[in-house]
């Protein structure tokens, strides 16, 4: 049989050779596994730093949500000052009494409260609380008109402001009822279903 290597022939450089060639080999061998086994451990280090990410926005997430829900409630009092302020002065137009001026103590609250809300609601509720406030104006000014044509004994403008007075009476009444929905999504004081603890 004859044999492809010729171990006779073999010298001690070519064995030398060999030998570190094997050694290369397994050297790189085993680097390379010793590579693979850190890239492994980096890529599940990322996986956990992205998890943490992960959890940290949603807790930043719901801190804006808890500080959202603070500033409502902070701003709370303030704004129901000027919610109570508008339906009492509402109400107070509504009233039919000999004189037609408004209360002074409940006038000048108003004022305060509708200045206040320049700074504490959006645009359009501090304008549907102004154009309230406006229409009761109106009402306790032809209360007035009507007040006059009264002592002036002039019966068919009577009638004819008895029926505006009665008209705007029922608009204000009815604006008065839907003004807590006029205040809107800015007084209510609660925090998103999903951010509620389980």
């Amino acid at each position: 049989m004859s044999c492809g290597i010729d171990w006779c022939g073999f010298t001690w450089e070519a064995f030398a050779t060999l030998t570190a060639g094997c050694a290369a080999v397994g050297g790189a061998t085993w680097v390379g596994l010793r590579q693979l086994r850190v890239t492994a451990q980096q890529a599940a280090i990322a996986d956990r730093q992205a998890s943490v990410m992960s959890r940290q926005a949603d807790i930043l997430e719901h801190q804006v949500q808890v500080d959202r829900a603070k500033l409502r409630a902070d701003l709370f009092d303030r704004r129901l000052a000027v919610y109570k302020a508008s339906k009492a002065y509402i109400r107070d137009a509504m009233i039919v009494r000999a004189d037609f001026d408004p209360n002074p103590q409940i006038w000048t609250e108003l004022t305060v409260q509708l200045e206040q809300a320049e700074f504490l609601f959006a645009g359009d509720v501090r304008s549907r609380l102004q154009s309230v406030a406006d229409e009761a104006d109106t009402l306790l000014n032809e209360r007035e008109k009507l007040r006059d044509l009264r002592r002036a004994k002039s019966t068919p403008e009577i009638e004819a402001q008895v029926a505006k007075v009665r008209e705007l009476t029922k608009e204000l009444r009815v604006r008065l009822s839907n003004l807590a929905e006029a205040m809107g999504e800015e007084m209510k004081l609660y925090i998103p279903r999903a951010l509620e603890p389980s």
